[in-house]
């Protein structure tokens, strides 16, 4: 199956309420994901969470999502805890980096994956990436149990081994980094076109050839407020995704799906 190498040059930014509104523990996971799915979909840049909400639900959403976004043979070094019980009915995500081979032979075709460091000595860290047993990265800088490293699978004499390797976009798509503000100050957003998702805005077909193609920041509200009123900015191009929708309301997730649908394409 295909896969597009390379990043977007969209980011998003959401409330961390629009999945932390959700009244129980499994609608929150499900959204999350979903949400988490839609950018990667689309390989977005960025994930920007906006905390209008409280630290707990922040440290909550940064659990969740960092198990989420995990390869499948990592999941298992999180806590046991209560806040990852629905998990397993979220819908997979399925970035490269989540479907590596499993056999080191095969993986030597594969740009890079992700490991964890499970032992270390003066010489020589193993890593855990994902098959039978760990393989020896030769250290280069000074790692710790529990590190993440980007690594590629090479062939020794009679074994194999891990380099480690930069991690670009270029190679295969890594997955949204994930950013919590606590303050849209904290944004870099004079670096970027700033484009709010509100049904009051222009509808999407008069202002698509208008759009530049530079870096954006798609700027999603909550259930209460349009983007205008959580985020005090000066937006560039207010857009309406869905001129004619034959619904009252649509959600946040389904807003963002549609949205990055028609910016992507705009913007590629």
């Amino acid at each position: 199956m295909f896969v597009s190498k390379g990043v977007s040059k969209i980011s998003v930014v959401l409330p961390i309420s629009v999945i932390w509104s959700r009244p129980h523990l499994r609608e929150k996971t499900v959204k999350f994901a979903e949400i988490l799915r839609s950018c990667c979909i689309f390989r977005v840049h960025t994930l920007f969470l906006f905390n209008d909400t409280s630290k707990k639900a922040k440290e909550e959403a940064s659990l969740i999502a960092t198990y989420l976004l995990a390869p499948p043979y990592l999941k298992k070094y999180f806590p046991h805890t209560s806040l990852l019980r629905y998990v397993g009915v979220a819908p997979p995500i399925k970035t490269p980096l989540h479907t590596v081979s499993d056999n080191p032979e095969s993986a030597l075709s594969e740009p890079l994956r992700v490991g964890r460091v499970v032992s270390c000595d003066e010489r020589v860290c193993l890593l855990d990436v994902g098959f039978k047993t760990p393989l020896p990265l030769i250290q280069k800088k000074k790692f710790s149990v529990g590190d993440l490293v980007y690594v590629k699978v090479v062939k020794t004499r009679n074994s194999y081994a891990l380099r480690e390797i930069e991690a670009k976009h270029e190679l295969v798509y890594l997955g949204p980094q994930l950013v919590f503000l606590d303050r849209v100050s904290d944004l870099r957003a004079k670096d970027f076109v700033l484009v709010e998702l509100t049904r009051k805005g222009e509808d999407f077909p008069k202002l698509s050839q208008s759009l530049p193609r530079k870096n954006t920041l798609v700027f999603l509200g909550s259930q209460e407020k349009d983007p205008s009123e959580l985020y005090n900015l000066n937006f560039h191009y207010k857009i309406n995704v869905i001129p004619k929708q034959g619904v009252e309301t649509v959600r946040s997730e389904e807003a963002l799906l549609i949205g990055l649908s028609l910016l992507s394409w705009q913007l590629e």
